[in-house]
């Protein structure tokens, strides 16, 4: 049974997830001597080996591991606390400042984003309890004086 075609490389981020010589195939002479097998997983992985944002930052033992997650969770937080306080202070800063401010928010979020498409289990846990926690944090300063209808979020 002969193998498909790969889509042109510029088509999709994967650039043909197979071994091959690229002979005969049109398009692809640029790859040779490629291996191209690797790949992103796609579904959770458990483990204390795991590359975070950058290949400098990648934990090779349980130490590290734990690090990167408090990392992860306290990083979540403050993302959480800097939105807070891009929302707070609209109209309030002149407006260069708070340009740096959603520049920052903004960059904390992709980070985040990022770093949950790890796929690792653990990570993905201490991000989503860092935002909860961050959450709950300022809904509890907050306290009576600033209740939220569940319903409508958007006043």
């Amino acid at each position: 049974m002969g193998r498909s075609p790969c889509l042109p490389c510029h088509w999709t981020m994967n650039m043909c997830m197979h071994k091959s010589d690229n002979a005969g195939h049109a398009g692809h002479d640029a790859h040779a001597g490629h291996d191209m097998s690797g790949g992103h997983a796609m579904f959770f992985v458990s483990g204390e080996v795991v590359t975070i944002l950058f290949e400098s930052w990648k934990t090779t033992d349980g130490g590290m591991y734990t690090l990167a997650l408090f990392l992860c969770f306290f990083g979540c937080v403050v993302t959480m606390f800097i939105k807070r306080y891009v929302d707070a202070s609209y109209k309030k800063l002149a407006l260069p400042l708070r340009m740096v401010l959603a520049l920052v928010y903004f960059n904390l979020s992709f980070a985040v984003m990022l770093v949950v498409m790890t796929f690792n289990a653990g990570v993905w846990f201490a991000c989503m309890f860092g935002l909860t926690a961050g959450w709950a944090i300022l809904e509890y300063q907050d306290g009576d004086s600033n209740k939220h209808d569940s319903v409508n979020l958007c006043h």
